[in-house]
């Protein structure tokens, strides 16, 4: 059963929903409108057109060097390029992102570790807010496997047992 996918798919509604707004960015800045729309043009142009942006380059990158959002090996499983051991993980859960979507949660047994051994104060917090919110501090989001999120929970659930020590 294969649950990578080629994530262009799911993202489509974003690169739209981006490139609108970008445009109506650029409609307030080049007529003739009110201080106050010219403004929110240009905060719209830089929100959805640097982060449209942003995110069309990562996922273009990604296609090109043929690697996906979330992959397992015998050691453990890669999460946006972060690698956790198979070991570290104690369970996987199902939960919403913002949109309502279905993802899961990667729990992890030394999260408060791994956010104190961040540098940055600011990560830090994120991490804490996320870790809190969560439960986890990893989440493999609903664009980054294909099928539903039951079958892909049974999928990391068995390669766990297949791969992990416990």
């Amino acid at each position: 059963m294969k649950f990578t996918k080629n994530i262009w798919v799911k993202r489509i509604p974003l690169y739209i929903i981006c490139t609108v707004f970008t445009v109506i960015g650029v409609v307030f800045l080049t007529t003739s409108q009110p201080l106050f729309a010219k403004i929110l043009g240009g905060a719209s142009i830089l929100l959805f057109g640097v982060g449209g942006l942003f995110a069309f380059v990562k996922d273009l990158r990604m296609m090109i060097s043929g690697s996906v959002p979330v992959g397992g090996d015998p050691k453990g499983l890669w999460i946006n390029r972060q690698f956790i051991l198979w070991d570290d993980i104690t369970e996987f859960r199902i939960g919403k992102d913002a949109d309502r979507k279905k993802v899961i949660h990667v729990v992890t047994k030394n999260a408060l570790d791994e956010i104190q051994s961040h540098r940055n104060p600011l990560t830090r917090m994120v991490l804490n807010m996320k870790y809190k919110q969560d439960g986890a501090l990893y989440t493999i989001a609903y664009e980054d496997f294909s099928g539903e999120a039951e079958d892909f929970l049974k999928y990391l659930e068995e390669e766990k047992k297949r791969y992990g020590k416990e």
